[in-house]
């Protein structure tokens, strides 16, 4: 087919217009950055969505000891996210303490006399040996 420039100009308009939709659309692109490292992050590749934020996969990682999680297994802290065995840790470093055989209180119930802590079975009377808990 032929075209003469008559036919030519509305074509050409076109494709101008067509164009600046492009450029229109292209800054309305959203850039992510990583929750981790501030960078962008590319959507279509390896990413990790989690506390409300996305993050490059090796920049979600632990708060503590810094491993990337393999897993979606973590624990939310002080606005951090921990590995198990970190939790545990902190779990652990926290756990109250028992006034009758000073030891940690990490499961079950404890008993709280004299802004002291017990565990149930510690829990006794000190003149006669009662357990009260």
């Amino acid at each position: 087919t032929t075209t003469t420039t008559d036919d030519a100009v509305p074509l050409l308009e076109q494709l101008l217009e067509d164009f600046d939709d492009d450029e229109e659309e292209e800054e309305d692109v959203v850039v992510i950055s990583c929750g981790g490292c501030g960078e962008e992050v590319d959507v279509s590749k390896n990413r990790v969505m989690a506390m409300g934020k996305i993050f490059h996969r090796q920049c979600f990682t632990c708060a503590s000891c810094k491993k990337i999680f393999d897993n979606a297994l973590y624990y939310i802290r002080d606005e951090g996210a921990y590995c198990d065995e970190c939790e545990q840790r902190k779990r652990d470093d926290e756990a109250l303490v028992c006034a009758g055989c000073n030891e940690k209180i990490l499961e079950g119930g404890y008993t709280e006399a004299n802004d002291n802590n017990y565990h149930p079975g510690c829990f006794k009377c000190c003149d006669c040996g009662t357990l009260l808990g």
